[in-house]
Parts: structure tokens; sequence; C-alpha cells
């Protein structure tokens, strides 16, 4: 058994210091979450060490026996080298055990292994092997669905103890896209070298957010890294659906603007083939070019502001100022408050049941909420959350959070179990702005056909209202 040394707050918000003795980190958290603690701290007593994560964990080294002739039948102890860490530094079960004399152990260094090319699967982490660190690639970046995939089949082989370099290789060939193919061949290279996933991963801000950094690094320390990955891959894929109901409830209103300017310009084609002296498909042109130019352009810069968005920084003048307009624009403003604070939920509910500690929890879900007025009204209460203040009068305080909501969370804190709550609760806002979302669009497109049809009311009568000018013109003439 493990001795596990943790920090907690309890729900009246005051310190609680204490040792408990589990198995793994694993088992600790949940004990701790069961007496209804907020942890803050967790770390392996001195003298100790964590059990390593099943899925990092490297094949022992033999070590040559030191010991006399008179042992030399008994088996010979073998230490353990963790990813990261040098073969010469292994630790031997008996040179920590109080009841042997402390003795240094030799080991045999690693063979030299070349580098195994995308072909081969190898089964191991090679702790010595070094390589240049990956140079910062933003622009690659993957869809939702594409990283729910690829956080699952990662996740499961991890699950099934294959190591961090073996499931990268696997990746390398068989991931959804080409930009996550490309990562997972360097984040191989170096997890072969010993260094974390979590740390490969910043390489790639266009394709991992931090709020995805953030739960692989909580998984590396705690020992559950196949649960971190399970859980990003629920995460990708609750956010796929919610664009796929944005994409599928917004189609009509689409329709209709594209018809809004189509069905008008087909007016002056009729009119130049009826009067003639114009070329009608000139005619055309004159009438739907303008509109559709606009349109074009409203939607390059669109792509091409969310294909840059990884060099921009989070919170700046702009998106903030942004951001905050699109809080107080009419229905728009409750759609785009529900999503986000959604979005928050979720992403403080994964952290919280990983075990990340209370501020870097709030900073983490913050950044992954997508609004930069509501990451920054959450962001500065972390200071009264990391004094003892409760998680559910902070979120008050910062005025965005629905008093629903509130309450959920009021229960999950005096049940124990806020990371539940936190998901309840973000179901719960995402149901409400769909519902908005569909109400919403079904306004739009009425409006957008009764814009259609002034217009095209307005032409027709500009036709008729020069034809009887012409006709008057010419009775009189």
């Amino acid at each position: 058994m493990q001795t596990w040394v943790y920090e907690a707050r309890d729900r009246a918000g005051k310190v609680v210091q204490g040792a408990h003795q589990a198995p793994d980190r694993r088992s600790a958290l949940e004990f701790l979450r069961e007496q209804g603690l907020f942890l803050t701290r967790l770390e392996a007593k001195k003298g100790g060490s964590a059990p390593p994560s099943r899925s990092t964990a490297a094949k022992p080294v033999t070590a040559k026996s030191t010991a006399p002739s008179s042992v030399a039948a008994r088996p010979a102890e073998v230490p353990t080298v963790s990813p990261g860490m040098n073969a010469a530094n292994a630790v031997s079960p008996i040179h920590d055990n109080p009841g042997f004399e402390k003795k240094p152990v030799t080991t045999v260094p690693p063979p030299q292994t070349r580098l195994h090319s995308s072909s081969v699967s190898p089964n191991f982490q090679h702790p010595g092997m070094a390589t240049t660190p990956i140079p910062p690639q933003p622009l690659l970046q993957a869809s939702s669905k594409d990283l729910s995939i690829f956080f699952r089949q990662t996740g499961s082989m991890l699950h099934a103890g294959t190591t961090i370099g073996a499931a990268m290789n696997s990746m390398s060939d068989n991931a959804p896209s080409k930009g996550l193919r490309q990562a997972a061949a360097q984040i191989e290279r170096r997890a072969m070298s010993g260094e974390p996933m979590s740390e490969s991963m910043r390489a790639f801000p266009g394709l991992f957010t931090p709020l995805q950094i953030g739960l692989v690094n909580a998984g590396e320390r705690g020992g559950f890294l196949d649960s971190s990955f399970e859980r990003l891959a629920v995460y990708s894929e609750r956010d796929y659906d919610l664009q796929q109901m944005i994409k599928k409830e917004t189609w009509y209103p689409k329709l209709l603007i594209l018809a809004s300017i189509l069905i008008p310009g087909a007016v002056p084609l009729v009119l130049a083939i009826v009067k003639g002296g114009e070329n009608p498909l000139v005619a055309w042109l004159k009438s739907v070019g303008p509109p559709l130019i606009i349109l074009g352009l409203a939607y390059a810069i669109f792509r091409a502001a969310n294909y840059a968005s990884p060099y921009a920084a989070h919170q700046n003048a702009l998106k903030l100022t942004l951001d905050r307009l699109k809080l107080y624009v009419p229905v728009m403003g409750k759609v785009v408050r529900g999503l986000a604070t959604a979005k928050f939920c979720r992403a403080l509910g994964a952290l919280t049941a990983a075990g990340v500690v209370p501020g870097e929890s709030m900073r983490l879900a913050s950044s992954a909420c997508g609004n930069a007025a509501i990451a920054l009204s959450t962001m500065e209460s972390i200071p009264k959350l990391e004094n003892g203040e409760p998680l559910t009068k902070t979120l008050a305080e910062t005025g965005h959070f629905p008093k629903m909501v509130i309450q959920m969370l009021k229960v999950g804190e005096d049940s124990g179990n806020i990371d539940g709550q936190l998901n309840k609760a973000a179901d719960f806002l995402e149901s409400d702005s769909e519902v908005a979302i569909k109400q919403a669009i079904q306004v739009m497109g009425i409006l957008v056909f009764l814009l259609i049809a002034i217009r095209i009311g307005m032409q027709v009568g500009a036709f008729w209202t020069g034809y009887f000018d012409s006709v008057f013109k010419m009775a009189e003439g």
C-alpha cells in the first residue's frame, strides 16, 4: 500500500490535511471525493513513489547482482525505470527497503536501438533516446469528429497496456486526418525519449486546446491516462454533436438568404429578354454579382480568422469587446451565453473528475468556454476559489450562470459529486440553448422570407410602373 499525503477543503471551505493509504493515485482520489473534500494537493509520501501509470510504464531493466555468493541463488531484484528517467538512476526495491543495507545498484545499459520506422510497431519506450524539440506548428488543425476518434482510439490502446510510443506509432498511420497523423509521428519520437505527451502536445495549438493538454497532464501525473483520453473523446463528441445541431438548424435560413439573392436577380434577366438592348446574362450578373461577392468575402474572412486563430492570443481587446457585445444581442446573446457556459461546465467537470486542482481547473475551463468576456469573469474569481470560497458562490458572482445551474452545483457540493452535477448542468444549458436556437431560426426564416417578398414586390412594382409610364407616353404622343 502506498501512503498519499493530501490537502483539501471541506464543504465549509476549511483546509483539511491528512494521509491515506491506497494502492494507487486513482483509488486515493476516489476515497477523498467520497468524503466530500475538494482536493488541492495530493502526492506520494516521501520515501516511496506512486505506482507508474499502466499506459506509460516501461519494461524493467535487469540489474547485475552485487550480492555475495551465499545469496546468489536468491532471485535478483529488478529496478523499474519510469519514462523520462535514465537507467543509471533506477531505484531497486532492495535499495529503499530499511531491512537491507543500502548499496549502489549497477544496471546494464540499454542496448542501442535504431529508431523504428512507421512500419514497425514497437512495444517499448527508450528512455535514453533523445530527439530535438518539436517546433511550434499552429496551422495543423482537425475537426471535433476527427479528434474524438483520435482520443478514443488512443485511450483504448493505452487501456490495453500499449505504451505511448506504440500508440502514437499506430495513430501516425491510422489517425483520421493528415494533421493528426503528422502530430502523432512527432509525438511518438518525443515519447521514445521519455518526454511526457502533454509537453509534446503544446507544439500543436491548432490541434490541441489547453483543456485537452491539461487533462492529459493530469492523467500522466495520476496514473489514469487512458481514462483522460476517454473523457476527451466524450467531450469532443459532444462538441461535434453541438456543431452538427447548429448546422442542421441553420440550413433553411442559409437557403433563404441565397434565394433572396438569386430569385430577385431573375427580374432584370426577364426584362432584358423582353425589352432587348442588353445582354441578359450581363443584366443578371449585375443584379446578383455584388451580393454574392459580399457573401464570398465574408465567408473567406471567417475561414481565415478561424484558421489563424491559434496565432492570436485568447485575451485581446478586440476579441473581448466583440464577445461582450455578443452577450447583449437580442436572442443571439442568450444562445452565446448558454453555449459558452455549457462548455465551461463540461470542461470543469472533466478536469475535476481527473483530480486537477481547483485553480488550474477553473483556468483551463475558462479558456475552453469560447467567449473571452465569460472567460475573464471566471478567471478573476480563481483567487476567491483558492481562498476557500465555495464554487457556487464564485460562479454566481460572475453573473453569467443561471440560478438553476447554481442550484444544481450547490447540490453537487453538498453531496460530494460536483463533477457529475457539472455535467448535468452542461446538459441543461445545451438543451436550453438548442431550444433558443430553434426558436431564433424559425423567426429568422420568416424574416428572410418577408424580405425576399418585399424585394420582389418592389421590383415587380417598378416594372409595372415603368411599363404604364411608357404606355401613357405613347398614348399622349
